[in-house]
């Protein structure tokens, strides 16, 4: 069962981009799922302590805790460009498909000739006005930053080298994602939060930050239909290009980082079409945007660091392609049959700390691949 996680930062949030050390420190701007599983393993070890329902929350593998972004937001695609003069006004562009037909990218914008850029951050579809249609929006998490000096106590001033600053999150917004449960881990879910409860995550607990109020609700996810109907539109979108006319292609964008490993156990910067499911043979990737990004930690309890490793990083696109399709729209439903249960599922490993979720033919591939 998928469940829409809402949470309302009540305080300010400060999750550390990566081990807390040195003077000035950033933040993350969003709450990854890792974060939010650890905390709600604290919450429920003092009150319960250690027992079937624990173990089905967080050792079982039976409740996957995503990543809760702004305002229902996704991750702007590595593929994507934007006018780096004007980015809100000039239209921007994909270049997913346009890589996988063989096509230079653009490097200028189609109005004022400024360079393109990877947008920053997240978007989301929004309507303006009642008589306007809806329209992709980059969507901003407001932060400031704090900052104190230790007070030498014999001259009653900044002691020298002492200055520290701190990127925090804003209270008063929200942030949304989802939480997937099976079985046993869904019955336990559900007494745990309850109709909401505070959690506290991130760092300056003692300082009063870190303050969230989390709530879910039942909410059911992409249908094969749905699903089917994104390939479809991808698929019409690539006949733009002659290269692409005669095969069936199908996206896969990351919502959040992925892990996923080698034979050597080593991780990898791409993803194979095995990586999504053993039925897709004949699939083969054809173009890639990715990044990558360190995912590290610190282990509360234990109160040590957790190992850093390299993941894929959010946003990162990947294309697959197959020729010699003769029933094309039976292809269609059979790759949305097996996407319904990927997207659920996720891709790669560590999976229930939010990491591997993704998204297949995505709209705005579709929709971007013949702008600017």
């Amino acid at each position: 069962m998928r469940y829409r996680a809402h949470a309302v930062t009540e305080t300010p949030v400060a999750i550390s981009l990566r081990r807390a050390t040195g003077n000035d420190l950033d933040t993350q701007r969003f709450i990854p799922g890792t974060v939010l599983r650890g905390a709600l393993a604290g919450v429920y070890l003092e009150e319960r302590g250690l027992d079937v329902g624990f173990e089905a929350l967080f050792l079982r593998r039976l409740v996957r805790y995503g990543d809760l972004r702004i305002a229902d937001t996704r991750p702007w695609p590595y593929s994507t460009r934007q006018c780096s003069a004007d980015p809100d006004r000039h239209p921007k562009s994909d270049n997913l498909l346009r890589e996988a037909a063989g096509e230079t990218c653009r490097r200028e914008c189609a109005k004022c000739r400024s360079k393109l850029e990877i947008p920053h951050g997240y978007y989301r579809y929004r309507q303006p006005a009642e008589s306007l249609p809806l329209q992709r929006a980059t969507q901003t998490v407001r932060c400031h930053r704090l900052a104190h000096s230790q007070v030498d106590p014999a001259f009653l001033r900044a002691k020298p080298g002492q200055f520290h600053s701190s990127q925090l999150m804003d209270s008063g917004q929200i942030f949304e994602g989802f939480v997937h449960s099976k079985d046993a881990g869904e019955e336990a879910l559900l007494k745990l939060i309850g109709d909401g409860r505070r959690l506290y995550v991130g760092r300056g607990r003692s300082r009063g930050q870190g303050r969230i109020r989390l709530s879910i609700y039942p909410e059911a996810g992409r249908t094969a239909e749905r699903i089917g109907e994104k390939i479809r539109q991808m698929n019409e979108a690539a006949r733009r290009f002659d290269q692409l006319r005669d095969s069936v292609l199908f996206s896969c964008t990351l919502d959040s980082a992925a892990l996923v490993y080698d034979r050597w156990l080593c991780s990898r910067s791409f993803l194979d079409a095995d990586d999504l499911s053993p039925d897709l043979n004949g699939y083969s990737g054809q173009a890639c945007f990715q990044g990558r990004v360190d995912l590290a930690g610190w282990h509360s309890t234990a109160g040590l660091p957790k190992a850093e490793t390299v993941a894929i990083a959010a946003g990162s696109c990947f294309l697959f392609r197959r020729n010699g399709v003769r029933d094309r729209d039976a292809e269609y439903a059979r790759l949305a049959a097996i996407f319904a249960d990927v997207e659920e599922r996720g891709i790669g490993e560590r999976l229930e700390e939010g990491l591997g979720e993704v998204t297949f033919s995505r709209t705005l591939h579709s929709e971007l691949a013949g702008e600017a």
